[in-house]
């Protein structure tokens, strides 16, 4: 694991955001079915029984709240006009709602998922990934089902029932975390966590919230340092971490501050509020440091002397190891019902500081991009993973206190608008249709070129930011945008039973690699379903947050997680913190 980590970080800087692949079944047939009621509470197993049986306990009670709840009909509501942004022309119809040409769209991205999966299914179930080209299955996770646990809410959502019940099954039979080498902190919480939680949230079966309890509190143990920080990397039989060497001690900005959605949510179903307490202080150490511009450098100490964070570098970034940190402060405020202003505040420093600093737009074309800083210099370079900005300042501007017609709110709009429209061009501009890992500005002979890393896994970045914005401003331009993508997806990535990465975007038929990562189907591919779907899976404005790995969980304000929470909850255990907006 510490060798995977280390190539990450060394051939594409990732420290987190995602990827699948796609087969059709016998038939072909992408028929749509009834919906799936939640699934009944599977029997424990012997060895898990007392673990368990307190999951059931909670199902229950929610099941019971569920079942006594009115169900209406839920009504659109009308989203708040925006003034008026102009977009480029692009070529092809515009998809409108309830369009068939937008049903069909919907069904290829689903056929893309069965095929995917049917592959993962067939040569590497219960496998952390399966390799596109060779078939061969890969334990590359510490052997913990990672392509799995990350799909499983994506095929709920698509309504791929009888595929969700086989990976149910062997979550329920064969999933542990006695996992001795290292893993990441970081990414075993975006994926795996966040998996069997927005898993559980979906169906309400207690074996996910059986396996999270599990796998939480062994994640927990990370959080047990000097500092309160938590390591770098876990060793989950032992319920202990450590740090990856190249860090030498330091630590990374967006791996200790991207698991918060996660705790917080687990601590809001079980009625154990130490998950969130943990993780949140976090923030409030990172607080007590807060540069004056909210621009934070992603690499982290400790002064035991001050007893308090130091930064051990200056790079300022957007993109890896900074990127989800910006994010989850926003998200963490929405999912505690806007009422943690702290949150708030800090997100609007931050975004204050990029558009002041960091913003760019290139002389020709006049793209719109986020720049790098390092040593108080601006580095003219955007990593494909600062892409999710364009969503994140979207979700920003439309629930901006200050209201969606305050001038920051339509200044993050257009924001968001411009840099997604950039990205867009990362990809129509390459001969292949798709976008590089990496992009220089003001180069010699355009505004924007891909730099070294012209590889492509399978990123999710931009098409998130497509259906978030299509999603909050139900422009039709995000659609056909996200179409394309998917096109060219299935021209280069497709292979006979997955999708695989591509070795140099800048070619017309660019070399297939045998790797496709988990969240192709965690992410990209739940993102272009989405985008193509009419059905209100997914409220990102009364209902929702989606973790950095696309994982839909509810606000722990909502009333059913409220009160099993109050059922369960002993302020006595806390002291004074934040409680759904309320100081115990």
């Amino acid at each position: 694991m510490a060798e995977v980590a280390a190539k990450h970080l060394e051939g594409t800087d990732r420290l987190h955001r995602h990827a699948g692949e796609i087969v059709l079944d016998s038939s072909g047939s992408s028929k749509k079915k009834k919906k799936k009621k939640a699934l009944p509470h599977p029997k424990p197993q012997p060895e898990e029984e007392e673990a368990e049986a307190e999951a059931v306990v909670i199902a229950t009670k929610r099941n019971e709240i569920f079942a006594h709840e009115k169900k209406t009909e839920e009504k659109k509501e009308t989203k708040p006009e925006t003034k008026k942004v102009e977009l480029p022309k692009i070529g092809g119809a515009s998809v409108e709602k309830d369009d068939p040409e937008n049903r069909r769209r919907r069904d290829a991205v689903r056929d893309a998922m069965r095929h995917a999966w049917g592959g993962y299914e067939k040569y590497a179930f219960g496998k952390d990934e399966v390799s596109p080209l060779s078939h061969r299955a890969v334990e590359n996770w510490g052997g913990m089902g990672n392509t799995l646990v990350d799909s499983l809410d994506t095929l709920w959502i698509m309504e791929l029932y009888e595929e969700f019940d086989r990976a149910k099954e062997w979550v329920r039979t064969k999933l542990h975390y006695n996992v001795q080498n290292p893993i990441s902190t970081f990414e075993t919480t975006i994926r795996s966590l966040g998996g069997l939680l927005a898993a559980y949230d979906r169906s309400g079966d207690a074996v996910f919230l059986t396996k999270a309890v599990d796998l939480g509190d062994r994640l927990l143990a990370t959080f047990n340092t000097k500092s309160g920080l938590p390591s770098g990397q876990s060793l989950l039989k032992k319920g202990t971490g450590g740090s990856a060497g190249w860090l030498r001690g330091s630590y990374v900005l967006a791996e200790v501050a991207t698991l918060q959605v996660e705790f917080r949510y687990l601590a809001a179903v079980t009625g154990n509020r130490k998950y969130a307490t943990t993780s949140e202080k976090v923030f409030h150490m990172l607080k007590e440091v807060e540069p004056e511009d909210g621009l934070y450098p992603y690499k982290l100490g400790w002064d035991a002397h001050t007893n308090k964070i130091r930064f051990t570098n200056t790079q300022i970034s957007f993109g890896a190891m900074g990127d989800s940190f910006y994010e989850y402060l926003l998200k963490v405020w929405i999912q505690g019902g806007k009422k943690e202003s702290m949150y708030r505040e800090m997100y609007d420093k931050s975004i204050d500081g990029m558009a002041n600093k960091l913003i760019q737009k290139t002389k020709k074309e006049k793209l719109t991009y986020i720049a790098e800083r390092s040593n108080g210099r601006l580095q003219h370079k955007m990593d494909h993973l600062a892409c999710f900005m364009g969503g994140l300042l979207a979700l920003g501007a439309y629930t901006d206190p200050g209201g969606l017609d305050s001038e920051r709110a339509q200044r993050d709009l257009q924001l968001a608008k411009d840099i997604t429209y950039t990205c867009y061009q990362m990809y129509k501009q390459m001969p292949s249709g798709l976008a590089a890992e990496k992009f220089s500005f003001g180069c010699e002979s355009k505004d924007m070129c891909p730099s070294s890393a012209r590889f492509y896994i399978l990123r999710p970045e931009f098409v998130e930011s497509l259906f978030v914005l299509h999603h909050l401003t139900g422009d039709p331009t995000y659609r056909q945008w996200g179409w394309e993508i998917f096109q060219a997806l299935e021209k280069h990535c497709k292979t006979d039973i997955a999708y695989a990465s591509l070795k140099d975007v800048m070619v017309e038929n660019p070399i297939k690699e045998d790797k496709m990562e988990s969240f192709f189907l965690a992410e990209t591919l739940k993102y272009l379903y989405l985008l193509f779907d009419e059905e209100g899976q997914v409220d990102l404005l009364e209902k929702h947050v989606l973790n950095t790995e696309a994982h839909p969980l509810r606000w722990i304000t909502d009333t059913e997680l409220q009160k099993l929470a109050i059922q369960n909850f002993d302020p006595q255990e806390v002291g004074p913190t934040i409680v759904h907006g309320e100081v115990w």
